[in-house]
């Protein structure tokens, strides 16, 4: 042993007296405490009360709590008056020392058969136990619960509350240890008991409803109960499901709903309980679809298509298989789905761009909203089968971002069909996001003015109290598609925001998740920190593994590769692929990620001068053009394609420049002369994000064609980039004409640009890039010291 415990052996034979000190009494606590900080007992019960039930009386760990509540301030010496006080609302919060923990575990075997048994019960209801569950149970269980827990208080197990209406354990090694009293199957068999004497109230309090299934499912599935009591526990299972749903505990609910089939089921469950039957497969389908669970929604709706009266039941749940599979990237099953519900519901199917008959009905629907003024939308009467309505157009809905990627030409009939239904049979919850899709094809199809019209009706129209679900979806529809062509891109990330929390607000886990990544997504275009941007990239990526979100995954992949590759460079390696990896994704040639990646690709090669193998491959303005021969097929327009073809711009005239031929000079100039008017259009649309951009094409194509115009495109293009608030684009801009001075002999004002270009560079966070342009100012001034 130790030495102490030597030294007491050895003393042992002396002639000792030996003093065997108990442990105090509460009565004794509070006269050590009345004595020590000189005050009444009355006054220090209440102290002595919280000491005792944190110690047990034991005298040492008293001595040593007392000392650290000093310590702490919370017993402290008042000066007006001058007396001893305590913060007694604190010292309760402080958790009980684990010392005195385990004297309270082996005191616990020494209670009495009906303590123990009360302790049980209330281990089993939880770390915290309610008054009106104590009542209901003590009836249940013949036993006076109450007075058994006001002695369990007594001698500090638990703990009361402020008006007496809960106890709480106080410890939770003092909960566990009471639960593990019990064998597992006494646990089971107390846990059926309680839940069955709480469900056989079928209460209509949250607690003891929550209380009363947890009970009961704990406890297991019982199939010796006689039916009755099993479809009680059932319904109130689904009831509680419901409850969790309503507060976004999707988790906790599907639990609900599980257990509401289990404890239901038998061979004639879809018979004899054909409706709370249904009802929980159908909560349990759109339970699991929100939490993108593609099995358990492939299992619950498998039942229910096998056991359905009708097809409309079947309907919901087949929708939410639908969602499910295109989350999980199998968009050919998904659209086959969709194809069969539409079918079924006495749909027609989709045409696509090039259709005669669908030409002259999209110029009917243009003419219809071009003499329907807002207020008769917004004024329009509610649609009598306003639920069906919701129904079809989420099947349309979903379709659409099926063929989004790669068979965008359906798109147009797809979204005028959703905005018909809504035209035609009046208002309904989803009615906004039918206007908001319905711009996006707009805006696809060069109807801007329009577009941005119905973009903002659409806006208008999701106010509503009763639209308010689809806030989310109008947030990320609108700003993806058409806000960025008219409003600063710096607000229309702000809009996605707004509708990432509007989206959780709700539920609507789905675009809450699309609206952050086009948030984050947006303004990394828009220059933000790079160090964020980064951030941001890795927790997106550790959601969408943690979510199983194949969806997109490659687009997020190529936005972490570009944004590491400026801060670190663009050989640095970590888990996530690399750009080669990237080229040779499966997703390359397959939908619109090609023109993501391209995007990427030629920003990559401008800011690191890295142009091998860029001049021979298409391009993006031959896919993006108007007057493209790929025109059906191509993608909407987003801001990261835009953006590339500025990019594509800027390297081409440099690229012409540079070069000694002339007929490749021009071939070369002509590409970047392309670009230039693809920008100066949506620079026209939106000057506050594209202007900048513009005049730096102009300015690049001036110093190609030897203009005496380029520095002052060069000064329009650093001003506008830095009224517009793109840091990063004023660091280009400064830097392209401090190269340009360079080359035209003007050197201390060539100086001053480049050394603007690398504070700009390094507030952006481009390490990579300042790393290029100070090696650049090296070689042309031989240091770098007077930056």
């Amino acid at each position: 042993g130790d030495d102490f415990s030597s030294w007491l052996q050895s003393v042992e034979s002396s002639d000792i007296e030996k003093v065997k000190i108990e442990n105090l009494s509460l009565d004794g606590v509070n006269e050590m405490m009345s004595e020590s900080l000189r005050a009444f007992p009355r006054i220090t019960l209440p102290l002595a009360t919280q000491l005792y039930n944190k110690t047990r009386g034991n005298p040492l760990f008293l001595r040593q709590f007392v000392d650290s509540l000093l310590h702490q301030g919370l017993v402290f010496l008042s000066l007006s008056p001058i007396r001893w006080a305590w913060d007694l609302d604190k010292i309760s919060n402080i958790e009980m020392p684990v010392n005195v923990v385990a004297l309270l575990i082996a005191e616990m075997q020494t209670l009495s058969s009906d303590l123990k048994q009360c302790l049980r019960v209330a281990s089993c209801l939880g770390s915290s136990v309610k008054k009106e569950a104590i009542d209901i149970i003590s009836s249940g269980l013949g036993l006076d619960l109450a007075a058994a827990l006001d002695e369990l208080v007594k001698k500090g197990f638990l703990v009361r509350n402020k008006d007496g209406a809960e106890v709480t354990f106080s410890h939770d090694k003092v909960h566990q240890s009471a639960y593990e009293t019990m064998a597992t199957a006494e646990q089971q068999t107390l846990h059926q008991r309680l839940g069955l004497i709480l469900c056989e109230q079928e209460p209509d309090c949250e607690y003891l409803l929550f209380a009363a299934v947890t009970q009961a499912n704990l406890g297991g599935v019982d199939t010796t109960l006689d039916s009755h009591k099993r479809v009680t526990i059932a319904t109130l299972n689904f009831r509680v499901g419901e409850l969790a749903k309503e507060q976004s505990a999707f988790n906790t609910a599907l639990g609900f709903f599980q257990n509401s089939i289990l404890w239901i089921f038998s061979e004639e469950n879809w018979t004899a309980h054909y409706d709370l039957t249904l009802a929980a497969h159908v909560s349990a389908v759109e339970t699991a679809c929100l939490l993108n669970n593609l099995g358990e929604v492939k299992k619950y709706t498998d039942e229910l298509v096998a056991n359905t009266k009708t097809y409309e039941e079947r309907v919901p749940s087949l929708f939410c298989l639908m969602k499910s599979l295109v989350l999980s990237g199998a968009f050919t099953e998904a659209k086959n789905l969709g194809f069969v519900i539409l079918t079924n519901l006495g749909e027609k199917l989709p045409r696509e761009l090039g259709d005669p008959s669908l030409a002259v009905d999209l110029s009917l629907m243009f003419e219809t909203l071009q003499s329907t003024t807002d207020e008769t939308i917004l004024n329009l009467s509610t649609s009598p089968q306003a639920e069906l309505d919701i129904l079809l157009v989420g099947v349309y809905n979903t379709l659409s971002h099926i063929f989004i990627g790669h068979l965008h030409k359906y798109n147009p009939d797809i979204t005028r069909r959703m905005l018909q239904i809504t035209l035609e049979n009046g208002l309904s919850a989803i009615s906004p996001h039918t206007l908001a899709m319905f711009s996006a094809a707009l805006a696809d199809l060069d109807q801007h003015a329009l577009a941005f019209r119905i973009s903002k009706l659409a806006k208008r129209l999701v106010a509503r109290p009763q639209s308010h679900m689809f806030a989310s979806s109008v947030a990320l529809t609108t700003g993806f598609f058409v806000d960025w062509m008219k409003e600063p891109l710096q607000s229309v990330a702000e809009s996605h925001t707004i509708g990432h929390r509007s989206g959780l607000q709700v539920g609507d886990i789905i675009y809450a998740q699309m609206n952050n990544q086009q948030y984050i997504l947006y303004l990394y275009l828009a220059g933000q920190e790079l160090g964020t941007c980064r951030d941001q990239a890795f927790k997106l990526s550790q959601f969408n593994l943690k979510q199983k979100q194949v969806w997109r995954s490659a687009h997020h992949e190529a936005y972490h590769r570009m944004v590491v590759s400026l801060v670190e460079g663009r050989d640095f390696v970590d888990r996530f692929p690399s750009w080669a990896e990237l080229e040779n994704h499966s997703k390359r040639q397959k939908d619109d990620f090609s023109l993501a990646f391209c995007a990427h690709n030629y920003m990559r090669a401008f800011l690191f001068h890295s142009f091998d193998g860029v001049v021979e491959s298409e391009g993006l303005i031959a896919r993006l053009e108007p007057q493209s021969s790929v025109r059906v097929e191509r993608t909407p327009l987003r801001p990261l394609f835009l953006i590339g073809v500025f990019y594509e711009g800027l390297l081409f005239f440099h690229l012409a420049r540079l070069q000694q031929h002339q007929d490749q000079q021009q071939h070369l100039l002509s590409r970047g002369n392309r670009a230039l008017e693809f920008i100066k259009f949506y620079s026209n649309l939106n000057p506050s994000t594209f202007e900048n951009k513009y005049l730096l094409l102009e300015a690049s194509r001036a110093e190609v064609l030897g203009s005496d115009q380029t520095e002052l495109y060069y000064q329009k293009a650093i001003k506008s980039a830095h009224d517009n608030k793109f840091q990063h684009e004023e660091a280009l801009a400064s830097e392209m004409v401090g190269r340009y001075l360079f080359n035209n002999g003007d050197l201390d004002r060539s100086l001053k640009f480049y050394s603007h270009a690398i504070s700009k560079y390094q507030t952006w966070g481009a390490s990579a890039i300042v790393t290029r342009v100070e090696y650049e100012v090296m070689q042309k001034f031989g240091t770098v010291c007077d930056l």
